[in-house]
């Protein structure tokens, strides 16, 4: 067996070490990772409301990491605690120039719906004098440290919408149809244990 040779302060941290065997405690990159998108047409029906219609994509190439979160009724729960990171994607058009100021939001519940936080939010602007149909891009990113998955859950929350013109382009990653080319995801992975 090879010994190890201790200076009076502990370990050389630069001298190389031959080894064989299994280190633990250190930790192993990602686990869990998956990405989601709004299926359907998406026309907001109020001016604040929970985005809501979506799956787990169907992009050619995609493969989950561990386990997805589950879904239902806009909103999400996580597999496992840790520390997530989670942004959203939204591409918002116009069917008649209007002005318009909205928001999009990452919120947070420690309550199992009871009460709800924001985590991040984005906002952005159509000033009436914009072409129709031209997207307008928002992305919003927060982490988010889920210490219990009965009651540490999350949604997307639009602020602001304009009811009579604002659209949502949708559709899966492998839609040919450019206008509903993946335009509203999701994505969520672990980062480390809490």
């Amino acid at each position: 067996m090879a010994q190890i040779k201790l200076q009076a302060d502990g370990l050389n941290l630069a001298d190389t070490f031959a080894f064989s065997g299994t280190v633990t405690g250190t930790g192993g990159g990602l686990t869990q990772a998956s990405v989601w998108y709004i299926a359907t047409g998406y026309t907001p029906a109020s001016i604040n409301e929970i985005f809501t219609g979506w799956v787990e994509t169907n992009a050619a190439g995609y493969d989950r990491l561990g386990s997805a979160l589950t879904y239902s009724s806009g909103v999400f729960t996580y597999p496992s605690t840790g520390w997530w990171w989670v942004q959203t994607n939204f591409e918002c058009t116009q069917t008649a120039a209007e002005n318009d100021n909205y928001g999009i939001a990452i919120h947070e519940t420690p309550d199992d719906g009871s009460n709800w936080n924001a985590l991040a939010a984005s906002h952005g602007r159509f000033t009436g004098s914009n072409i129709v149909n031209e997207p307008a891009y928002q992305t919003v990113t927060a982490f988010h440290k889920v210490d219990d998955v009965a009651n540490d859950k999350v949604r997307f929350y639009g602020h602001g919408l304009k009811v009579t013109s604002s659209r949502f382009r949708v559709g899966s990653a492998e839609s040919g149809d450019q206008d509903a080319y993946g335009g509203c995801t999701a994505q969520f992975m672990k980062l480390a244990d809490v």
